[in-house]
C-alpha cells in the first residue's frame, strides 16, 4: 500500500505543470461542494491538495514543518478534546491530570534551557507570541496600577512586533516610539533615556517596556543587559520611576537557548516575563507558544471560576492540551545536543547564504547578527536585484519600516 502511494505521488509530481494545476483546481471544486456525500474522498482530496500546495514554502514569514511525533501528540490531544482550563501552577500537583503534568514539565524544561534555576517563575502554554505579549502587557498594566496608580506608557521601536502595538490598543494603553540605533539595529539607549526623562519631567513615571530578542524583520535584538543597567541607573535617581519589563523572544529565543551557553534573559529581577514560540523553530504545529513570568504577579490577574474549584489566570481560560503535548513530544524526542546540532546547521546555512548574497551584491548592506536565524538586506542604490531562480529557491519578502526598505530572510 505504501509503495503504491509513493508511485502515485511520484506520478503526480512529474505531471506537466498545467495538468497538475487543473487537477488541483478540480480538487478545490470537489472539496467545496457541500452536496457531495463522499466525505472520506473529500478528506483524502483535501490532504492531497495540502500535500502538494507549494505556497507554504515560498512565504517570507517564519514557516517550519512539524515533526511527525509532535503532530501525533497533537492529534491525541485533539482526538480526546483535552482542555487545560486555567493555569497548571494554580492547581495542586495531586489534582493535576497526566497532560497537565506534561504541560508543567514543558514549562520547567523551558525554564531550565534559559537558566532560570529554582527562581520563582511559572508560566503556561499559549497559542503563540501574540497571546503571550497581550498577557504580559495586561499583567504589567495591573502591576503598574498597583505601584503608581497611573496609566502606563508603552515604549517600543518601529521594528517591535505588531502584536505588541495591537495589545496596547486592546488594553487602551498609550504608546511612544523609541528610536533604533543604526549601529546594532536594536533599541537606542540614548533615545530611551531621553524619552523616559522627558516623561518623568511631565510626571508620567509608569512604563511598559518590551525588549525584543530577534526582530521579525531584521533579526536584530535590543541590548538587553544595557537596557536593564540604564533602568537601574534611572531608578536610583528617580524613585517614582516604575517599569514593567519583559523579553519578547518569540522568534529567536529557542535557537539562542542552544547556540549561546549563557543565554539568561530573565536573570535580572527587573525582567518580569519572557515569551517564546515553538511553532517557529521548534517544529511543532500551531498553536504552540510559552509565556513565563514571576509567580508573585499571578495574583494581580487571577480570578476564581464560580462553577469550579479552580482559578483562572490566563487569557483564554479553556486552552487546548494538544499544544502542550506537541511541544512535549519534541522535547522528549530531542536531547540538548540534537537541538544544538539543528540550530548550528542552520547557522552554517545562513553563513553560506550570506556569502552567496555578497557575490551577487558586493556593495549591499546586509544586516546579519550572531545566533539569529533571520537577517535582512537593505534595498538601496547599491542593491543589485536577485536572479529569478534565486527568488524561487529562498524565502524572502520585501518590507518597509519607517523608510527602511529591505528584504527579510528566514533560514529554515
Amino acid at each position: 500500500m505504501i509503495l503504491f502511494l509513493k508511485k502515485c505521488i511520484r506520478f503526480f509530481y512529474f505531471f506537466p505543470q498545467r495538468m497538475r494545476c487543473g487537477f488541483l483546481d478540480g480538487f478545490n471544486t470537489f472539496i467545496l461542494d457541500f452536496n457531495s456525500k463522499f466525505s472520506f474522498l473529500k478528506l483524502l482530496a483535501l490532504y492531497t491538495l495540502i500535500l502538494f500546495e507549494k505556497s507554504g514554502f515560498n512565504i517570507g514569514h517564519l514557516w517550519s514543518k512539524s515533526s511527525w511525533k509532535s503532530v501525533f501528540a497533537s492529534f491525541v490531544g485533539n482526538r480526546f478534546n483535552i482542555n487545560h482550563l486555567g493555569n497548571v501552577y494554580s492547581i495542586k500537583n495531586s489534582s493535576l491530570s497526566i497532560t497537565q503534568k506534561i504541560e508543567k514539565q514543558v514549562i520547567q524544561w523551558n525554564k531550565k534551557v534559559i537558566h532560570c534555576g529554582n527562581r520563582n517563575i511559572e508560566g503556561y502554554v499559549t497559542s503563540g507570541g501574540t497571546e503571550s505579549n497581550l498577557f504580559l502587557m495586561w499583567m504589567g498594566r495591573e502591576y503598574l496600577k498597583e505601584k503608581n496608580n497611573s496609566r502606563p506608557i508603552l515604549l517600543a521601536t518601529d521594528f517591535t512586533h505588531y502584536s505588541i502595538n495591537k495589545s496596547a490598543r486592546i488594553l487602551d494603553i498609550d504608546s511612544f516610539i523609541v528610536k533604533v540605533d543604526k549601529k546594532n539595529w536594536g533599541m537606542s539607549l540614548l533615545d530611551l533615556e531621553k524619552v523616559v526623562l522627558k516623561f518623568i519631567k511631565n510626571k508620567k513615571c509608569s512604563f511598559l517596556l518590551p525588549i525584543t530578542i530577534g526582530y521579525s524583520s531584521t533579526g536584530a535584538s535590543d541590548p538587553l543587559k544595557k537596557i536593564v543597567e540604564l533602568i537601574k541607573k534611572l531608578k536610583k535617581k528617580h524613585s517614582n520611576l516604575k517599569c514593567f519589563i519583559w523579553v519578547d523572544a518569540a522568534a529567536q529565543g529557542l535557537p539562542k537557548s542552544f547556540l549561546e551557553s549563557n543565554f539568561r534573559p530573565m536573570e535580572s529581577d527587573l525582567i518580569k516575563g519572557y515569551v517564546v514560540d515553538f511553532h517557529k523553530h521548534g517544529d511543532t504545529p500551531l498553536p504552540s507558544g510559552i509565556v513565563l513570568y514571576k509567580n508573585n504577579l499571578r495574583k494581580l490577574i487571577e480570578v476564581p471560576i464560580p462553577y469550579l474549584f479552580e482559578n483562572d489566570s490566563t487569557i483564554l481560560g479553556s486552552r487546548p492540551g494538544s499544544s502542550a503535548l506537541s511541544i512535549w513530544a519534541n522535547i522528549v524526542g530531542n536531547n540538548r545536543s540534537r537541538w544544538k546540532k539543528k540550530f548550528s546547521n542552520l547557522e552554517i546555512k545562513k553563513t553560506s547564504l550570506i556569502k552567496r548574497l555578497r557575490k551577487i551584491n558586493p556593495d549591499a548592506n546586509i544586516l546579519c547578527f550572531k545566533n539569529s536565524l533571520t537577517f535582512a538586506i537593505e534595498l538601496n542604490s547599491d542593491f543589485k536585484e536577485f536572479p529569478k531562480e534565486f527568488g524561487s529557491e529562498y524565502q524572502f519578502v520585501k518590507c518597509e519600516i519607517n523608510g527602511f526598505i529591505h528584504y527579510k530572510f528566514h533560514v529554515q
